[in-house]
């Protein structure tokens, strides 16, 4: 009888173990969808800057939840191909928002990191001496021997004289 009610112990145990990090895991899933419901009508109403709120608030949430998941979450391992999948879901979801954002109000994007795929209509030489590939108010700095192609850019987000300008380095 011991070793029966040994076993149910151990099975108690494990269910409230596995119980504390799916719930904890659960909690920052409807986190991260309540955020993700927010940024529609802040879209809708064309609030970039609560976009790229929900955005960051999102990036946090998701960060705390893939803590929990690789840290602990293996204890449940349905949870946890679970949940893992729902960051990467997330992390896509936070790279959509930037990508809107970008699109639409480039200039909250201030000093930030972004990559995107650019067609210029135009290169120009500045009085710098760097070239600059040109399409609307985004300007990219480019190699010297780059056409008017599209490219992907990588770069950090600046903004002079009502331009916004990609650097590849950091300012």
């Amino acid at each position: 009888m011991s070793r029966i009610r040994l076993y149910i112990t151990i099975l108690f145990a494990y269910t409230t173990l596995a119980g504390l990090v799916t719930f904890s895991l659960f909690i920052c899933e409807e986190a991260s969808q309540t955020t993700m419901f927010g940024t529609w009508p802040a879209k809708d109403a064309k609030q970039w800057d609560l976009v790229l709120t929900g955005a960051n608030l999102m990036e946090k949430i998701n960060t705390t939840e893939k803590i929990i998941c690789y840290s602990v979450g293996w204890i449940q391992p349905l949870a946890f191909f679970s949940y893992r999948l729902h960051t990467k879901s997330a992390d896509y979801y936070v790279k959509s928002l930037r990508a809107e954002v970008f699109a639409y109000a480039p200039e909250l994007l201030v000093g930030e990191k972004v990559e995107f795929y650019f067609k210029p209509r135009k290169i120009e030489t500045k009085t710098d001496g760097k070239r600059y590939a040109v399409s609307g108010k985004v300007i990219v700095e480019i190699d010297l021997n780059a056409k008017l192609d599209t490219m992907k850019v990588s770069g950090y987000v600046s903004k002079k004289d009502n331009q916004i300008i990609i650097l590849r380095e950091k300012l």
